[in-house]
């Protein structure tokens, strides 16, 4: 029965392009479909960088002015998308030896250095969120109300 035929053998009209870069960030199935969930555990409350620093104002308020609430507000908004539509320019990873000398000896002092990234969220203007993230969590870590903890390098720097 069929002794002789070969296995077909699909042929590529065209070797792949090696440099090529896939539009999917990850495989489906990583944090980038998920949406961000927030772990305050592990908030940093003494250093130059803690979430003491923020101001505390009228958190039911429609617009509420302290910047607790527009941090909060701000976070609840970024759970309704997913990791994948949030990172990018202005919320990205930042390599632990990019961040400045303080921001670098908190992780020791915390006994975070064993982390090799930060995400950096920025709520507005100069003002950012950092955190550590597993999976599609996030463990906040720091306010940075004058982009301190890894200031900006233009082409100038």
């Amino acid at each position: 029965m069929g002794g002789g035929r070969e296995k077909k053998k699909p042929k590529a009209v065209r070797e792949p392009d090696p440099q090529k870069i896939p539009r999917v960030r990850a495989e489906p199935t990583s944090r980038w479909g998920e949406r961000p969930s927030w772990r305050i555990r592990r908030l940093d409350v003494g250093g130059p960088f803690c979430v003491s620093r923020l101001e505390r104002g009228d958190l039911l308020a429609n617009n509420p002015p302290s910047s607790l609430g527009r941090v909060l507000r701000f976070l609840g908004d970024l759970e309704t998308m997913t990791w994948g539509q949030i990172l990018g320019p202005n919320h990205h990873y930042i390599p632990v030896e990019s961040l400045n000398k303080d921001a670098r000896d908190r992780l020791v002092a915390l006994r975070r250095d064993d982390v090799d990234q930060v995400v950096s969220l920025r709520v507005t203007g100069g003002q950012r969120v950092f955190g550590v993230t597993h999976g599609s969590v996030c463990e906040l870590l720091w306010w940075d109300p004058e982009h301190r903890v890894a200031p900006y390098k233009g082409a100038d720097n």
